[in-house]
């Protein structure tokens, strides 16, 4: 097998001036033989490789397809529940099956913003972002049920740079966490405050925080 460190060899008497012409032009067109098949096996194997990352991006999309799907009829029935008043004064079984799905929810939506990642759908794009309607949008994304969420956001707060998406989605996911982890009948709280050259944005659930978001403004 002929590889990039292979020597043309000759034997015999010594070559004649058109000889060794012809036997230099030999080993010129080996060696771009050599190297286009080289070049088509390198080519070849990019082509596998991209191919499995397609699979698993179209394995990692169907899942997250397949997972809102079920999230929302989740949260449906359990809305159904909920009406039905010997179930509704059951209170906590039905409001940790409602946790339950909400983290079912958070896991669909992660699964989705990989696939998006891996097909190239998530290019960052820094810009000035109005942070009241990023969490505006955050909270309009964690879709149906009883999300009850106490926002606190100062009148001056300064917009932050950041892509507006990614950040939706950041706060999105640490909002339906902090959904989670309240108590029954506590109400979450997401408070934005500027500290120095910086905006924070606390999560806290059952007056425990549970998570600290920093941006520069």
């Amino acid at each position: 097998e002929l590889g990039p460190s292979s020597m043309l060899g000759g034997r015999g008497p010594t070559l004649s001036a058109a000889d060794l012409e012809i036997f230099t032009a030999c080993a010129a067109q080996i060696a771009e033989y050599l190297g286009q098949r080289r070049l088509s096996q390198r080519a070849a194997g990019a082509e596998q490789q991209a191919e499995s990352e397609r699979t698993r991006t179209a394995l990692a999309a169907a899942a997250g397809r397949a997972l809102s799907e079920g999230f929302d009829s989740a949260k449906r029935a359990v809305a159904a529940l909920r009406a039905i008043p010997a179930v509704a004064r059951e209170g906590e079984p039905i409001d940790t099956l409602e946790r339950a799905v909400d983290r079912i929810g958070v896991l669909a939506n992660q699964l989705e913003d990989v696939a998006k990642a891996r097909a190239g759908a998530l290019d960052v794009r820094i810009r000035q972002v109005d942070v009241a309607e990023v969490v505006a949008a955050a909270l309009g994304e964690l879709g149906p049920g009883n999300h009850a969420v106490n926002v606190v956001l100062p009148d001056d707060m300064p917009n932050v740079v950041s892509d507006a998406a990614v950040l939706t989605r950041v706060v999105t996911a640490l909002a339906a966490n902090a959904i989670r982890l309240s108590s029954p009948g506590g109400t979450p709280t997401i408070a934005a405050t500027l500290c120095g050259d910086r905006v924070e944005i606390r999560f806290q659930a059952a007056e425990v925080e549970v998570h600290r978001l920093r941006g520069a403004d």
